[in-house]
């Protein structure tokens, strides 16, 4: 009976080996972190599918376009240590300079702005055939507006200064007053030329800044007998006292 007993409860223990307790269940909180495990894996995956979120591709836009403006700035500060040099858009030549005395100036002397050595410097082939065309064209147009007394005709754009008789007119409020401008091709060639002029200052004497005087013009000399002061072209005289 002891055996009997023995082999009985050794079948009982047997079968509770075989089928096993009944498992608890998993606490909720280990459950909801598995589900959320199981869920940004999906999110990833159709991430990688579908491509970056819009918050990220913002975040890089943001820092591309921020590197983008310091590199352009940093490329100012460079162009204006080291200006490029210009190119000549004409015909080559032998360029010329010549030294000359710095006239005398009725102003006191300001560092950075009065000039501390003076030449004269020509560069033939500077401006291409279509350049000049477009300058000549652009001065003709202003010009047959006025026109001096005597020989000499002068056409400041800047100022809009024009000869007309014995005195000088505003040429850009004349032609306001009939609705009309001059070619805005031509003006636009006469300010890239003049900033060209700027700019190969700059290389060849090796300046930082540069600021160009008034008047910049254009002259037409005809064989007429002066009329007034100013169509005496031939008389030396010192550009800083004459314009003041």
């Amino acid at each position: 009976r002891a055996e009997g007993r023995r082999q009985s409860g050794g079948g009982m223990d047997y079968f509770a080996g075989a089928f096993g307790t009944k498992k608890k269940k998993a606490p909720f909180s280990k459950l909801a972190q598995y589900k959320k495990v199981l869920r940004e894996e999906d999110e990833d995956k159709d991430g990688k599918k579908k491509g970056i979120s819009s918050r990220q591709y913002a975040r890089r836009v943001a820092v591309g376009l921020s590197i983008l403006l310091i590199c352009l700035q940093l490329f100012r500060v460079y162009l204006r240590r080291n200006p490029p040099k210009p190119l000549s858009r004409g015909l080559p030549g032998e360029d010329k300079e010549w030294e000359v005395p710095c006239g005398d100036r009725l102003a006191p002397h300001v560092d950075g702005c009065s000039p501390a050595a003076c030449a004269r410097y020509v560069q033939p082939g500077f401006a291409s055939p279509e350049e000049v065309q477009a300058l000549l064209s652009l001065a003709q147009s202003g010009m047959k507006h006025g026109g001096g007394d005597g020989g000499a005709t002068i056409l400041d754009l800047p100022s809009g200064a024009l000869s007309y008789g014995k005195q000088f007119v505003d040429v850009h409020q004349m032609l306001a007053s009939k609705k009309q401008k001059l070619p805005e091709a031509h003006v636009k060639t006469f300010k890239e030329v003049t900033s060209r002029v700027r700019d190969l200052i700059m290389y060849r004497y090796g300046l930082e800044t540069l600021y160009p005087t008034t008047p910049r013009f254009f002259s037409r000399m005809e064989d007429k007998p002066a009329s007034t002061q100013h169509d005496e072209y031939w008389h030396e005289h010192i550009d800083a006292r004459q314009y003041p």
